[in-house]
């Protein structure tokens, strides 16, 4: 008998700041058991002893995006569109019930068996995002938007889709967009400028290249919300799944199409094994 594996997630009490323990573990654990959709990692179940909190999460064997990336460079446009995909159908999944993660990133994203994404990391997760605008300054500066770097209130929907931007131009480029070295101030001028050396990355093609500059439009009030970019021809080319059910514990009346997974898609599985080898190769 094969006994599945799982991870865990532990926090110290004795060593977590307050505030964490009192504002945003408080919503993690609230929010994170209830999400039910194949790009988000399950947490199965949750205990505490006296000092700490565990959290038994379902465990993708490998590992994170940020390792897969800095070990291959550079995707091809095809998986870049599966990836993103595979993230915008969770983050579309989330802010359909008016829920915003708030901390994407490469790190925050875990690859199952056959490589799909799994978002993980609840801990800066937010409800109820569009009763106010939020004013907690949360998240990795190389994946926050300009609003958060100024310290202005900001929409965490828009700031979602924002770093879905960042996580997009590292697919397809291998690279940072911007240099976090630099300081806020040095980050919001590269922000401004968007000046890209996209002629040095062999991946990048006009349409990809639109679809990142309009996650990247500086107001808020301008950069497309989920469904305007699911929406996107590139986002949709060769990918449109049959019509299926929704992922469990979507709101109804919703009719988005479900996330396309690779354990059903053989020509996906053999594109990501070539790559595989091929990065092994190196």
């Amino acid at each position: 008998m094969t006994v599945p594996l799982h991870a865990v997630k532990i926090v110290d009490r004795n060593k977590a700041p307050r505030d964490f323990q009192s504002r945003f573990l408080p919503r993690e654990l609230s929010i994170w058991p209830r999400m039910k959709h194949p790009n988000i990692a399950r947490m199965i179940d949750v205990f505490e002893d006296i000092s700490r909190v565990y959290m038994i999460l379902e465990y993708a064997e490998n590992g994170d995006v940020l390792r897969y990336i800095q070990k291959s460079g550079a995707i091809k446009d095809h998986l870049a569109r599966i990836w993103i995909r595979q993230v915008g159908d969770a983050v579309r999944y989330l802010h359909d019930q008016d829920i915003t993660h708030r901390d994407l990133k490469l790190e925050n994203l875990l690859l199952d068996s056959c490589y799909n994404i799994k978002i993980c990391d609840f801990g800066f997760v937010k409800s109820h995002s569009m009763k106010e605008l939020s004013k907690t300054y949360c998240g990795s500066k190389s994946y926050a938007s300009p609003e958060i770097l100024r310290g202005e209130p900001y929409d965490p929907k828009k700031a979602d889709m924002w770093a879905m931007g960042v996580i997009l131009y590292i697919f397809i480029t291998g690279k940072m967009p911007y240099d976090e070295s630099k300081g806020n101030s040095g980050v919001l001028e590269e922000q401004r400028k968007l000046s890209f050396p996209w002629h040095k990355f062999k991946y990048v093609t006009p349409d990809v290249k639109s679809v990142i500059l309009s996650l990247f439009r500086a107001s808020y009030t301008e950069r497309p919300g989920i469904h305007e970019v699911m929406s996107l021809e590139w986002m949709r080319k060769g990918l449109e799944p049959p019509a299926a059910a929704e992922p469990e514990g979507a709101p109804g009346g919703k009719q988005s199409p479900v996330s396309i997974q690779n354990d059903s898609k053989l020509d996906i599985q053999r594109e990501f094994a070539t790559a595989l080898h091929r990065s092994r190769g190196k």
